[in-house]
This record gives C-alpha cells, structure tokens and sequence, in this order.
C-alpha cells in the first residue's frame, strides 16, 4: 500500500491549500457558510483515477454526475437532486 505525504503550503484565515507528494493540490476557501473546494490534479491521475465528486476528467459534462450504481444525473439538475440522488452516494 502506497502512502502520501501531504504539506500544507498555505493558510490564512479563510484560505488553505495543501499538496501532496503525488503532484496534487487542494485549496479550501471558506465563504461564510460554505466551502469551496478545488482540485487540481495531474493529467495522469486525472484522466485515469477520478470518478464521483469530482467527476470523471473525460472533458464530457454531461456524464460527470454518475452515482455508484451508475445512474447519470443531468448536468442540469438542482442542487436537491445532486445531494440527494448523487452526493449521498458518494460516502
């Protein structure tokens, strides 16, 4: 089993990213009540590793939302659908 080391390379009060030693990056922004996640992956890992929250790196939208059980959600959905029917299958 591979592990991965991660380095925190920044940090304020409403801002942290950290970068693993695989060549990813992680940058939180907190925004009030909210999150704000970005994830910036190497072509390599993205293209052949990704699958659920942060879809799938295939440069196609419109599958990105594909649940666990294979259902595909529209890119279009609202935000209930996407909690509900995709999200809660991501745990």
């Amino acid at each position: 089993m591979r592990t991965s080391r991660t380095s925190v390379t920044s940090q304020t009060s409403d801002v942290a990213s950290a970068v693993l030693d695989v060549g990813s990056t992680m940058i939180v922004v907190e925004r009030g009540y909210q999150l704000d996640v970005t994830v910036v992956l190497p072509s390599d890992l993205a293209s052949s590793h990704v699958r659920g929250l942060l879809g799938n790196f295939n440069g196609f939208a419109d599958d990105d939302l594909t649940s666990r059980s294979g259902q595909t959600l529209s890119p279009n959905a609202t935000d209930e659908t996407i909690y509900f029917d995709f999200g809660e299958t991501c745990e």
